[in-house]
């Protein structure tokens, strides 16, 4: 009954998003009528070298050598440093599923960006968007992937004594390389990536609008969420949580910060009004 009333708590946020998308004032659309991004000549290689480290790191999640319950049975929270030993006490499957959700709705928002080029039938500025947010999508993964096969880091469950052996061992065992796969959090990783990408793309954009601060704090807020939900489920300890946010926050400024056409702060300050 819980998890119905979940699902459908998910699909109302989402028809709210919607509604909010569709009610915002077309002139919030029509107040910058120049398109602040280009494609450049590193577009042929952001993408590929993304999904080359994604795959890498899979690779070396695939090849980590298996944990056997024994291996589990000899975790202590005290093996934990001080500042990541309290994630060793948390696991909760529902706090699991708020992360995926608050993710997801984040994932869904990204639409949001997009909308004005579509409104107007502005193709190739639709194209070129959709290249910077499939570079930041893979670049992220990539990162994350890379970071996790390297570092083969327990999650904190592992370490959890109030948890019976066999039931650590058996959460383990459910999942693709998720025993090992704490460093970093890559729905922290991802949730900053479309938060910070979808605020920075909007601030670009429409750097007067009202509705700016509104979308870096609510986007923010439910990248925060995201991140919290990790370590509330026993996931991910705090630092996998920062280093995670912090990744995907650089991922999600830099890939539309490198595009921004040379002569787009130049325009903005030729248009702004003159006073004598």
């Amino acid at each position: 009954m819980n998890g119905h009333f979940r699902i459908l708590d998910f699909k109302f946020q989402l028809v709210l998003l919607g509604l909010l998308m569709i009610g915002i004032p077309n002139r919030i659309f029509a107040q910058n009528s120049s398109f602040p991004y280009e494609l450049n000549k590193t577009d042929w290689f952001i993408t590929p070298l993304g999904i080359c480290a994604d795959y890498f790191g899979e690779s070396l999640i695939d090849n980590q050598k298996a944990v056997t319950i024994e291996d589990i049975g000899q975790l202590r929270h005290s093996d934990v440093n001080w500042f990541d030993r309290p994630a060793t006490y948390n696991w909760s499957p529902a706090w699991d599923s708020r992360s995926d959700d608050y993710r997801n709705i984040l994932t869904v928002s990204t639409a949001f960006v997009f909308v004005p080029q579509i409104l107007k039938q502005e193709w190739k500025n639709l194209l070129k968007m959709s290249v910077m947010y499939a570079e930041a999508y893979y670049v992220a993964r990539g990162l994350t992937s890379l970071a996790k096969g390297l570092s083969g880091r327990k999650r904190p469950y592992a370490y959890n004594e109030a948890m019976r052996v066999e039931e650590r061992y058996a959460i383990a065992s459910e999942a693709w390389g998720d025993l090992k796969g704490s460093f970093f959090s890559g729905h922290a990783c991802e949730a900053f990536t479309e938060a910070v990408f979808v605020s920075k793309v909007f601030s670009d954009n429409y750097p007067d609008a009202y509705w700016t601060k509104f979308v870096w704090g609510g986007s923010l807020i439910l990248a925060s969420l995201t991140g919290y939900a990790r370590y509330e489920s026993g996931e991910h300890y705090l630092s996998d949580v920062i280093v995670g946010a912090i990744v995907g926050s650089a991922v999600g400024y830099l890939i539309p910060e490198m595009h921004k056409r040379n002569d787009f702060d130049k325009f903005q300050i030729s248009i702004a009004p003159c006073s004598l």
